[in-house]
C-alpha cells in the first residue's frame, strides 16, 4: 500500500520500477525465445494483476491478463544503444494499468530482452524465478505451478488465526523500551557526502561461505546480519543494536515459483555487551532470525511503520549457486544507467 500511495502521489517517478537487461547470444533460436517469454508471462498471474480502487477507497488487485501485450521481437534504430536504453524504464500507472512489461529488440547485429515490473506485485527474487522459468520454457520444460492469488487469499485468512495474534504479540515484544540504535550516526562535521547504497566486494568465494557455515553452524544470512550488528557496535560506539533483514518467504513449497511482493522485513535486536564471544552472538542472531521465520506470517513491518523509516536494511546478495550463467543459457545480464527520479 505504500509503494502504490506513491506511485499515485508521484506519477512520473520510476522508483519502485525493478528493470532487467538480458544481452542474447546470436545462438539463441528467436521464435522459441518469443514463444517462451509469452509462456512464462501467461504462467504467472502477479505480472497481470492491476490496481484498482474498490468500495471505502479499499485497494484490490485484479487479475487481467488480457490486458498484457504478447511479446515479439522487434528492430529498432538510432544512433546509439544507450540511446534506446534510456527509453526503456519509464513510470508505471499504478491504477487500472499493467505493472510490467516486456520487451525482445534487435540493434544491429545484437538482441536483447529487457523485463520491467512495478515493485508493488514483484520482490527481487521474482526477476530470478522468471529468468529460470524462461530457461526451462525455452528448452520445452513444463513450468511449476505459480500460487500467487492463493498466496494473498492465505495471507488474508491468516489475520484472522490465533497463531497471528501471538506472531504480532512477539514482534511488539522485540524492540521493547531499549533506545536502540538502528542507523549509522550521521556525519555533521564534513559536507562531505557518501552513496546511500553501496556494493562492497569482499572476495569471498562460494566454498568461503560454506566453510563457515560449516564450522560455525549458522547460515550465510546469520553471518550477515551478525557482521553488520557488529560493524554498528563499533561505528556507533553503542551495543544494543537492532536491525531489519529480508525475509525472501519462500520457504513453503507452494509457493517456491510465485512471482509477487511475498518478502516480509523480520527484525533482530541484541544487546552486543551480553555476549563474550561471537558464538554466543551468532547463536542469538540465528535464534531470532529462526524466530522471525516462524512468526511471519504477522507483517511485522505494518506494526512498526514508523520504526522502519529509520532502520537499517540488511540485504544479503552473496549468490551460493550460478548454475544458469551465460555459457548455458545465451544471456547475460547487462547493466545500464537511469534515472531514479
Amino acid at each position: 500500500l505504500y509503494m502504490v500511495d506513491y506511485q499515485f502521489a508521484n506519477l512520473n517517478s520510476v522508483m519502485y520500477n525493478i528493470p532487467e537487461l538480458y544481452e542474447i547470444d546470436s545462438f539463441i533460436d528467436e521464435n522459441r525465445l518469443v514463444s517462451a517469454v509469452n509462456a512464462v508471462i501467461d504462467n504467472h498471474p502477479a505480472l497481470s494483476t492491476q490496481f484498482e480502487m474498490g468500495k471505502d477507497g479499499v485497494v484490490i488487485q485484479r487479475y487481467k491478463p488480457e490486458q498484457i501485450e504478447k511479446v515479439s521481437i522487434r528492430t529498432v534504430s538510432g544512433n546509439n544503444l544507450q540511446s534506446i536504453l534510456n527509453g526503456l524504464v519509464r513510470p508505471f500507472k499504478i491504477f487500472n494499468a499493467p505493472l510490467f512489461r516486456a520487451e525482445l529488440f534487435r540493434f544491429g547485429d545484437k538482441k536483447y530482452l529487457f523485463m520491467d515490473m512495478h515493485h508493488a506485485i514483484s520482490d527481487g527474487e521474482s526477476m530470478d524465478i522468471l529468468f529460470s522459468d524462461i530457461y526451462s520454457a525455452y528448452h520445452g520444460n513444463p513450468l511449476n505451478q505459480d500460487n500467487y492469488y492463493s498466496f494473498i487469499l492465505n495471507e488474508s485468512r491468516m489475520s484472522e488465526t490465533d497463531a497471528f495474534r501471538e506472531a504480532r504479540e512477539h514482534f511488539r515484544s522485540i524492540l521493547g523500551d531499549t533506545e536502540w540504535c538502528c542507523i549509522p550516526m550521521p556525519d555533521h562535521e564534513s559536507w562531505e557526502t557518501e552513496p546511500a547504497e553501496e556494493i562492497i566486494m569482499t572476495g569471498l568465494t562460494t566454498d568461503n561461505i560454506k566453510s563457515a557455515e560449516a564450522r560455525l553452524g549458522v547460515s550465510g544470512n546469520v553471518m550477515c546480519i551478525t557482521a553488520s550488528i557488529l560493524a554498528l557496535t563499533q561505528y556507533c560506539d553503542n551495543s544494543d543494536i537492532y536491525v531489519n533483514w529480508l525475509y525472501n518467504n519462500r520457504s513453503d513449497a507452494r509457493y517456491q515459483n510465485t512471482v509477487g511482493k511475498l518478502f516480509k522485513i523480520l527484525p533482530v535486536a541484541v544487546h552486543t555487551g551480553e555476549y563474550a564471544k561471537l558464538s554466543e552472538l551468532l547463536a542469538e542472531v540465528n535464534r531470532q532470525v529462526s524466530e522471525g521465520i516462524a512468526n511471519s506470517i504477522c507483517n511485522y513491518a505494518e506494526l512498526t511503520e514508523a520504526t522502519l523509516k529509520d532502520a537499517l536494511e540488511i540485504n544479503y546478495l552473496f549468490s551460493f549457486n550460478d548454475t544458469l550463467s551465460q555459457e548455458t543459457t545465451g544471456f547475460s545480464k547487462s547493466e545500464f544507467d537511469f534515472e531514479y527520479n
